[in-house]
């Protein structure tokens, strides 16, 4: 027996779990709801519907455009699944994947095909009535009672399968076009309820409710508390999680406190989330640490209408003051410890204020409600609050910030009187300690007998990401400006570890659908906001990417460097239309071309000489947006096609200075931003030994001075 159930994403989901082992779960409703579990978690199938594409429209988006033209909506929803598919227990990989997208034609709403994770865009009255104001909405399909389906065991809220379906009354993008919204982020998002997530009551995680312009590149990144969830529920095949366990009870007056938030904050930055059920308890796995807690009610920026509630449930929920815990909770790997909580009664003299950071003393570009607000780590801050009793009454000892050393440096009224929606702003100056990692910290104000909370509202990154247009080089000849295509390496400046994790990252290689992905262990950089394939990352040491081939006509490019969504400012970089160059090895004093032999593809080297009329292949890259005979445009990050004929493609090369014929110029077939040379040692070519060799186009020459060896 199956049902269907909506969940409204960013602005609606269902009701909430009981206490078994917390986070907020969807599960399925009644008197003695189940939460919601996939069986096919090890691997999950989602398909695309054919018409989720660069450029597509529909007449119900008042421009039209529902994706953007220059978007790339599958490379999107796979790296926001491959989020998912990378998520780490203490034990090992989470039991979760999802797999390659595969395409379909079967829409959203379709009842042909049975049994199929969809994602499309919505069309039909059903997917509209669905959908609503949401950015997009997730339908899972679930067991009402055990059941056997197929060759699968399906418990009581077994998901048999989910339909994501994206609004489109919006217009999406996957490279961070003003106004727009970030595809990626959405469906990092949606899967989660596809796993049986609902919404949270910390603000800056994933699973959040609302979805606001300010931390797109933030939402592509699970929370401590999305994390924990996953862990929890699709623990490691291999092994437990070594998780350790709080439970309690939340009251008022000596009476249970039904659906009651909880937040804990430990000193190193784990922020996790929790509901009460209606008797007032909860128990919740998180990693072993000493935490803060406390109890808010479901009055403020999340509210029963956000978790769906039933009009019976909605009837229950209580106002109180938020309450911290007296004390700390140390929690041990795989032990209960206990944290009653008795919280105030009282209404809070604050009501949800617009929030902004900015740099110390800055004007902040623009406010939102209630919104996450993300915090480059590594200095000191302003956090502007504007909104009833943010003011002069607060001072910094009311100011309790639950996060990773966080601490409040100073309280006073913004100087030049800025409002924002009448009300005055309010800076809080925080100091916030240098971090490698995303983390959320919890705002907890006192003011008299009164209280206030803003469950994770900041999100933690790594410091502002530093460099320089002359950072970055072509890979083989170091020479500064881009072309399309091609290979560069990106030095920071200083050489910081501000542009990615401390260690060596190779990019695995290509996705599943043959392409290599833009971002590489929270690093990402773009050049007019088109996403640039990553090779490689090396701390804030050294980036290898290729530079997208969308940047061809330019003279200029915006480059911008982000790692965990801390964002680097835009950088001017020259642009020309190809920069061919040489790879090389160094073999004693002499700067040698990485070049092999045709006949054999041994490496050409003193020892293992080219013959005179033999062909070697010299490697490089630079070769620009040149078109020549493919079987298809090369995209950025694809592997290139074998040409359908071969040809010079406006190149000529010496070899000791002589002509010498090319029997072929371009990219390397199946490789990323590789170029080739084969070319043709002539037979009256006196010279043997070490011997210069030299390519050029209308629009430069290779390096000078670098030889391969001839006989």
């Amino acid at each position: 027996m199956r049902r269907v159930f909506f969940l409204f994403s960013f602005l609606l989901a269902l009701l909430p779990a009981p206490a078994l082992f917390g986070y907020i779960r969807l599960n399925t409703g009644g008197t003695s709801p189940v939460p919601m579990v996939r069986v096919d978690n090890a691997g999950i199938q989602f398909y695309l519907n054919t018409l989720v594409s660069a450029g597509a429209t529909s007449s119900l988006n008042s421009s039209g455009v529902v994706i953007t033209k220059a978007s790339d909506p599958a490379q999107a929803i796979h790296l926001a699944m491959a989020t998912w598919n990378a998520i780490g227990t203490p034990s090992g990989p989470a039991n979760i994947h999802f797999l390659p997208l595969e395409s379909t034609s079967e829409t959203v709403d379709s009842t042909s095909t049975d049994d199929e994770n969809i994602i499309g865009i919505g069309s039909s009255a059903g997917d509209l009535s669905a959908v609503g104001e949401a950015l997009a909405v997730t339908l899972n399909y679930y067991a009402t009672q055990a059941e056997t389906s197929g060759d699968r065991q399906y418990p009581t809220g077994g998901i048999f399968y989910s339909r994501i379906i994206v609004n489109p009354e919006y217009t999406f993008t996957t490279i961070g076009e003003s106004g727009d919204i970030d595809l990626q982020s959405v469906i990092t998002h949606e899967l989660g309820h596809s796993l049986g997530a609902d919404h949270t009551g910390l603000i800056g995680a994933t699973m959040f409710q609302t979805a606001y312009a300010n931390n797109a590149l933030v939402w592509r990144n699970p929370s401590d508390d999305d994390l924990a969830f996953v862990e929890s529920v699709y623990p490691s095949a291999s092994a437990p999680v070594g998780f350790g366990t709080v439970s309690g009870t939340v009251t008022l007056a000596g009476a249970p406190v039904p659906y009651a938030l909880l937040t804990l904050g430990s000193s190193s930055g784990v922020t996790i989330g929790a509901l009460t059920g209606a008797d007032g308890t909860y128990s919740i796995q998180v990693p072993p640490a000493t935490y803060r807690i406390y109890a808010e009610p479901l009055t403020g920026v999340v509210q029963a209408g956000n978790l769906y509630f039933t009009s019976a449930q909605a009837a229950l929920v209580k106002g109180f003051l938020p309450t911290l815990y007296d004390g700390m909770v140390a929690v041990p790997a795989q032990a209960t410890v206990t944290a009653n909580i008795a919280v105030n009664a009282g209404t809070t003299p604050f009501g949800i204020p617009y929030m902004a950071v900015t740099d110390v003393g800055a004007q902040a570009p623009e406010f939102f409600p209630g919104a996450p607000a993300f915090v480059p780590s590594g200095q000191s801050v302003d956090l502007q609050l504007a909104g009833t009793g943010f003011d002069t009454s607060l001072t910094a000892s009311d100011f309790a910030i639950l996060g990773s050393g966080i601490t409040v440096e100073a309280v006073r009224m913004d100087p030049n009187g800025e409002t924002v929606s009448g009300n005055p702003v309010l800076r809080v100056t925080l100091n916030v300690p240098a971090q490698q990692d995303l983390s959320l910290a919890s705002i907890f104000i006192t003011k008299g007998s009164g209280a206030f909370s803003l469950s994770g509202a900041l999100v933690i990154g790594p410091p502002t990401p530093t460099t320089t247009s002359a950072s970055i080089v072509n890979a083989a000849s170091y020479a500064a400006s881009v072309s399309p295509g091609g290979l560069y390496a990106l030095f920071d400046v200083p050489n910081d570890p501000n542009l990615g994790p401390s260690a060596l990252i190779n990019n695995a290689g290509y996705d599943p659908y043959g392409f290599l992905s833009p971002e590489l262990a929270g690093v990402e950089v773009t050049f007019d906001g088109v996403p640039a394939p990553i090779v490689g990352t090396y701390g804030g040491a050294q980036i290898n990417l290729q530079a997208p081939f969308e940047i061809v006509g330019k003279t200029s490019t915006q480059m911008v460097v982000s790692y965990l969504g801390s964002v680097s400012a835009p950088i001017t970089v020259p642009v020309v239309p190809s920069q061919p160059a040489f790879y090389t090895y160094t073999a004693g004093t002499t700067d040698v071309i990485f070049a092999q032999l045709a006949a054999n593809y041994s490496l050409n080297t003193a020892s293992n000489p080219a013959p005179r009329g033999s062909t070697i292949i010299a490697y490089g890259t630079g070769f620009g947006a040149v078109n020549y005979p493919v079987s298809s445009p090369i995209a950025t990050g694809e592997g290139a096609p074998d040409p359908t004929a071969f040809a010079a493609n406006g190149f000529t090369c010496t070899v000791g200075g002589v002509n010498a014929p090319v029997g072929f110029a371009g990219w390397t077939p199946t490789a990323v931003g590789l170029a080739q040379w084969n070319v043709t040692i002539p037979s009256s070519l006196t010279t043997m030994g070490a011997v210069p060799l030299v390519c050029s186009n209308a629009n430069g020459s290779t390096q000078a001075g670098l030889s391969i060896f001839i006989d």
